[in-house]
């Protein structure tokens, strides 16, 4: 604006000394026609002005409501809980009842007390879980069931004793406390991940593990986890994409709809770089990826005292 303001004065004034000069047959010539000029430049850039400071008060405001708003959501919304899994929308005249039968047929080894695989038990609620995954597609369901099936017996048993030594690292564990959803909370510490410090296989192990461990603390009324990444002392030897894109695997295919949020923590600007290769591997799933500070992640906790020490 104020470029422009300056080129268009200068032009009025160099056309104004030229007319007053030089002469004109009309008489609102010369610095007449300047001072017209000048005087509705100056008002028409105020309403200018005053319309972008309008607008800017109004988007602050706006901002800032959203944000007021999206704390009393916290504790008072009446929107389905993000203890509960998201799952698609289902046709009404889809046989569901039929669905289950098929599925539970093509799966015959998975009785009333469900069946072994790689130290834990695929059960009858599971095929019910990746049926409403899968909108109750029984080809699609026993697709990633098989998929499900052949990870775990790729992994083999999960015994403390072969993920031991990653535990102690601290570079993840599942909190003692449930969050104020009452939701189980898988708590990654980035920067005591080393890249190549532990073999490919125990970190892929330890991740099944402890997911495992989230699903055994499950509330009966809740179905997901809360995730909560500190990023805080970030550093390239931490920026490991392969795992990341483990990780995604996991989450969304082997353990569909588990996630109902997940916390960025302190993301400094070295991790914008990482992030930008990830977030096209979420897909629709990026939305449940939220950037936090540490300040933030006690609101997630009630009471305050149980959120997990390093964010107090």
């Amino acid at each position: 604006f104020l470029f422009g303001f300056c080129f268009w004065l200068l032009v009025v004034v160099c056309f104004s000394l030229v007319i007053e000069f030089w002469g004109c047959p009309f008489r609102w010539c010369g610095f007449r026609f300047f001072i017209f000029v000048f005087v509705f430049e100056i008002v028409m850039i105020g309403f200018v002005n005053v319309a972008f400071g309008v607008g800017r008060v109004v988007g602050v405001c706006g901002s800032q409501c959203g944000r007021f708003a999206g704390r009393i959501r916290m504790g008072m919304s009446t929107a389905p809980s993000p203890a509960r899994a998201e799952f698609p929308m289902v046709a009404e005249d889809v046989d569901r009842e039929g669905a289950r039968r098929e599925l539970r047929g093509r799966f015959p080894e998975v009785g009333e007390g469900g069946m072994e695989v790689g130290g834990t038990v695929l059960t009858v609620e599971d095929l019910e879980w990746f049926l409403r995954d899968r909108r109750y597609n029984v080809a699609d369901a026993e697709k990633k069931l098989r998929k499900w099936l052949d990870w775990r017996r790729t992994l083999g048993p999960l015994r403390l004793e072969d993920v031991e030594d990653e535990i102690r690292s601290g570079k993840s564990e599942v909190h003692e406390k449930l969050d104020r959803h009452r939701r189980p909370v898988l708590v990654v510490t980035v920067r005591k991940h080393k890249i190549g410090e532990f073999p490919v296989e125990s970190s892929h192990k330890l991740v099944a593990y402890q997911l495992d461990e989230c699903l055994r603390r499950l509330p009966s009324e809740t179905e997901t986890v809360l995730a909560l990444i500190d990023l805080r002392g970030f550093s390239l030897s931490n920026a490991d994409l392969t795992f990341a894109k483990y990780l995604v695997d996991v989450f969304f295919v082997y353990y569909p709809r588990r996630l109902s949020e997940l916390l960025l923590v302190d993301a400094p600007p070295l991790f914008r770089p990482t992030w930008l290769v990830i977030k096209p591997l979420l897909g629709k799933y990026a939305k449940l990826v939220r950037f936090s500070s540490s300040t933030e992640v006690p609101e997630y906790f009630d009471p305050v005292s149980d959120t997990p020490k390093q964010f107090l």
